[in-house]
Protein backbone atom coordinates (compact mmCIF):
# COMPACT_ATOMS: atom_id res chain seq x y z
CA UNK A 1 0.00 0.00 0.00
CA UNK A 2 1.72 3.57 -0.86
CA UNK A 3 0.77 6.00 2.04
CA UNK A 4 0.20 9.51 0.97
CA UNK A 5 3.87 10.56 2.33
CA UNK A 6 5.17 8.44 0.30
CA UNK A 7 3.99 10.01 -3.11
CA UNK A 8 5.76 13.01 -4.95
CA UNK A 9 4.58 16.03 -4.34
CA UNK A 10 1.39 17.62 -5.68
CA UNK A 11 1.92 21.03 -7.33
CA UNK A 12 -0.98 21.92 -9.15
CA UNK A 13 -4.02 19.88 -7.49
CA UNK A 14 -6.01 20.87 -10.12
CA UNK A 15 -4.78 18.52 -12.56
CA UNK A 16 -4.63 15.67 -10.56
CA UNK A 17 -2.17 12.44 -9.22
CA UNK A 18 -2.65 11.23 -12.32
CA UNK A 19 -0.59 14.43 -14.43
CA UNK A 20 1.78 15.11 -11.88
CA UNK A 21 2.72 11.27 -12.10
CA UNK A 22 3.22 11.41 -15.81
CA UNK A 23 5.33 14.80 -15.45
CA UNK A 24 7.43 13.01 -13.02
CA UNK A 25 8.27 10.14 -15.75
CA UNK A 26 9.23 12.84 -18.47
CA UNK A 27 13.30 13.32 -17.33
CA UNK A 28 13.34 9.30 -17.62
CA UNK A 29 12.55 9.84 -21.20
CA UNK A 30 16.22 9.69 -22.92
CA UNK A 31 15.74 11.16 -26.14
CA UNK A 32 14.59 14.56 -26.19
CA UNK A 33 12.81 15.07 -29.43
CA UNK A 34 10.26 12.19 -27.55
CA UNK A 35 10.54 13.70 -24.50
CA UNK A 36 9.09 17.09 -25.98
CA UNK A 37 6.72 14.86 -27.93
CA UNK A 38 5.26 13.58 -24.73
CA UNK A 39 4.77 17.02 -22.79
CA UNK A 40 3.23 18.06 -25.26
CA UNK A 41 0.28 14.61 -24.71
CA UNK A 42 0.45 16.14 -21.30
CA UNK A 43 -0.78 19.24 -22.18
CA UNK A 44 -3.27 18.17 -24.13
CA UNK A 45 -4.24 16.10 -21.42
CA UNK A 46 -4.19 18.90 -18.82
CA UNK A 47 -6.56 21.31 -21.33
CA UNK A 48 -9.08 18.39 -21.33
CA UNK A 49 -9.01 18.65 -17.50
CA UNK A 50 -9.01 22.19 -17.62
CA UNK A 51 -11.34 23.32 -20.59
CA UNK A 52 -12.63 26.30 -19.34
CA UNK A 53 -8.50 27.36 -19.18
CA UNK A 54 -9.22 28.70 -22.97
CA UNK A 55 -11.02 31.63 -21.78
CA UNK A 56 -8.26 32.75 -20.65
CA UNK A 57 -5.68 34.88 -23.00
CA UNK A 58 -2.38 33.35 -24.16
CA UNK A 59 -3.62 29.99 -22.15
CA UNK A 60 -1.74 27.62 -24.28
CA UNK A 61 1.71 29.55 -22.47
CA UNK A 62 -0.21 29.05 -19.19
CA UNK A 63 -0.34 25.21 -19.88
CA UNK A 64 3.43 25.03 -20.65
CA UNK A 65 4.12 27.46 -17.48
CA UNK A 66 2.01 25.23 -15.31
CA UNK A 67 3.57 22.18 -16.87
CA UNK A 68 7.15 23.56 -15.59
CA UNK A 69 5.82 23.85 -12.45
CA UNK A 70 4.66 20.39 -11.75
CA UNK A 71 8.31 19.62 -13.16
CA UNK A 72 9.36 21.60 -10.22
CA UNK A 73 11.05 24.14 -13.06
CA UNK A 74 13.63 21.04 -14.33
CA UNK A 75 11.82 20.46 -17.55
CA UNK A 76 13.83 20.24 -20.52
CA UNK A 77 11.87 20.01 -23.84
CA UNK A 78 11.84 21.95 -26.51
CA UNK A 79 8.83 24.23 -25.15
CA UNK A 80 7.04 26.78 -27.68
CA UNK A 81 7.33 29.26 -25.03
CA UNK A 82 10.86 29.95 -22.79
CA UNK A 83 10.51 28.06 -19.27
CA UNK A 84 9.38 30.72 -16.60
CA UNK A 85 11.60 31.04 -13.49
CA UNK A 86 10.87 30.03 -9.81
CA UNK A 87 11.21 33.12 -8.63
CA UNK A 88 8.69 34.97 -11.93
CA UNK A 89 6.04 32.16 -10.47
CA UNK A 90 6.01 32.17 -6.94
CA UNK A 91 6.56 35.65 -6.02
CA UNK A 92 4.04 37.40 -3.62
CA UNK A 93 1.92 39.77 -6.00
CA UNK A 94 1.34 43.07 -5.09
CA UNK A 95 -1.81 43.88 -2.90
CA UNK A 96 -4.43 44.67 -4.60
CA UNK A 97 -6.70 48.11 -3.92
CA UNK A 98 -9.85 47.98 -3.58
CA UNK A 99 -11.89 48.36 -6.32
CA UNK A 100 -9.33 47.82 -8.54
CA UNK A 101 -9.39 44.78 -10.68
CA UNK A 102 -6.96 43.99 -13.32
CA UNK A 103 -5.60 40.85 -11.77
CA UNK A 104 -9.22 39.66 -11.29
CA UNK A 105 -9.62 36.04 -12.49
CA UNK A 106 -12.58 35.90 -14.38
CA UNK A 107 -14.64 33.18 -12.73
CA UNK A 108 -14.62 35.03 -9.45
CA UNK A 109 -15.46 38.52 -10.66
CA UNK A 110 -15.51 41.50 -9.51
CA UNK A 111 -17.79 41.63 -6.85
CA UNK A 112 -15.61 38.90 -4.73
CA UNK A 113 -12.51 40.76 -5.80
CA UNK A 114 -14.25 44.18 -4.26
CA UNK A 115 -14.81 41.51 -1.05
CA UNK A 116 -11.23 39.91 -0.92
CA UNK A 117 -9.60 43.51 -1.07
CA UNK A 118 -12.19 44.58 2.07
CA UNK A 119 -11.71 42.05 3.95
CA UNK A 120 -7.76 41.99 4.05
CA UNK A 121 -7.93 45.87 5.23
CA UNK A 122 -10.24 44.61 8.28
CA UNK A 123 -8.00 44.73 11.35
CA UNK A 124 -7.17 41.35 12.54
CA UNK A 125 -9.07 38.87 15.20
CA UNK A 126 -12.18 36.75 15.43
CA UNK A 127 -14.32 38.33 13.11
CA UNK A 128 -11.83 39.33 10.28
CA UNK A 129 -11.35 35.20 10.30
CA UNK A 130 -15.10 34.57 9.99
CA UNK A 131 -15.16 36.96 7.27
CA UNK A 132 -12.00 35.04 5.37
CA UNK A 133 -14.13 32.17 5.54
CA UNK A 134 -17.58 33.71 4.39
CA UNK A 135 -15.39 35.10 1.31
CA UNK A 136 -13.38 31.35 0.48
CA UNK A 137 -16.78 30.28 0.61
CA UNK A 138 -18.27 32.66 -2.00
CA UNK A 139 -15.18 32.20 -3.96
CA UNK A 140 -15.86 28.07 -4.06
CA UNK A 141 -19.23 28.66 -5.17
CA UNK A 142 -17.99 31.06 -7.89
CA UNK A 143 -15.49 28.43 -9.09
CA UNK A 144 -17.87 25.76 -9.29
CA UNK A 145 -20.48 28.01 -11.48
CA UNK A 146 -17.56 28.23 -14.01
CA UNK A 147 -16.29 24.61 -13.86
CA UNK A 148 -18.73 22.29 -13.07
CA UNK A 149 -16.01 19.67 -11.75
CA UNK A 150 -15.03 19.54 -8.28
CA UNK A 151 -12.75 21.92 -6.70
CA UNK A 152 -9.76 21.34 -4.05
CA UNK A 153 -9.75 24.06 -0.99
CA UNK A 154 -6.05 24.30 -1.73
CA UNK A 155 -6.87 25.66 -4.59
CA UNK A 156 -8.86 28.42 -3.23
CA UNK A 157 -6.94 28.87 -0.28
CA UNK A 158 -4.46 29.64 -2.92
CA UNK A 159 -6.42 32.35 -5.32
CA UNK A 160 -7.52 33.50 -2.05
CA UNK A 161 -3.55 34.50 -0.58
CA UNK A 162 -2.58 35.19 -3.93
CA UNK A 163 -5.77 37.88 -4.95
CA UNK A 164 -5.57 39.38 -1.61
CA UNK A 165 -1.47 40.05 -1.87
CA UNK A 166 -0.70 37.16 0.59
CA UNK A 167 -2.69 38.98 3.42
CA UNK A 168 -5.59 36.46 3.39
CA UNK A 169 -4.84 32.97 4.78
CA UNK A 170 -7.19 30.05 5.23
CA UNK A 171 -6.15 27.64 8.54
CA UNK A 172 -4.38 24.49 7.56
CA UNK A 173 -6.63 21.58 7.07
CA UNK A 174 -10.01 23.92 6.84
CA UNK A 175 -13.06 22.13 4.87
CA UNK A 176 -15.10 24.93 3.01
CA UNK A 177 -19.22 24.80 3.52
CA UNK A 178 -20.21 21.67 1.89
CA UNK A 179 -23.89 23.65 1.93
CA UNK A 180 -22.77 26.18 -0.52
CA UNK A 181 -20.70 23.52 -2.74
CA UNK A 182 -24.19 22.07 -3.32
CA UNK A 183 -25.81 24.92 -3.96
CA UNK A 184 -23.57 25.92 -6.57
CA UNK A 185 -23.96 22.51 -8.63
CA UNK A 186 -27.81 22.78 -8.29
CA UNK A 187 -28.55 20.07 -5.82
CA UNK A 188 -29.42 19.58 -2.01
CA UNK A 189 -26.50 18.83 0.36
CA UNK A 190 -26.85 15.22 2.04
CA UNK A 191 -28.36 14.31 4.65
CA UNK A 192 -25.47 12.69 7.43
CA UNK A 193 -26.11 9.43 7.28
CA UNK A 194 -27.93 7.41 10.73
CA UNK A 195 -25.81 5.37 12.88
CA UNK A 196 -26.25 1.36 12.14
CA UNK A 197 -28.32 2.23 8.89
CA UNK A 198 -31.29 2.86 11.08
CA UNK A 199 -34.39 4.88 8.99
CA UNK A 200 -36.35 7.79 10.51
CA UNK A 201 -39.30 6.50 12.19
CA UNK A 202 -42.38 8.21 11.40
CA UNK A 203 -44.88 9.94 13.77
CA UNK A 204 -48.29 8.49 13.71
CA UNK A 205 -51.21 10.69 13.73
CA UNK A 206 -53.54 10.62 16.60
CA UNK A 207 -56.91 9.70 15.48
Amino acid sequence: MEYNTQRSPLRLSEYGRNVQQMVDALPAIADREKRTAQAEAIINVMLRLQPKIKELEDYQRKLWDHLHVMADYSLEVDSPYPPPSREEIERVPEPVPYGIHAQQSGHYGAIIMDMIAAVAGEPEGAEREQMVMACANQMKRAYLKWNKNSVDDEVIARDLEQYSGGRLKLPEGVSLNMAMVASAEGRRPSAAPRPNGTRKRRTKRKR
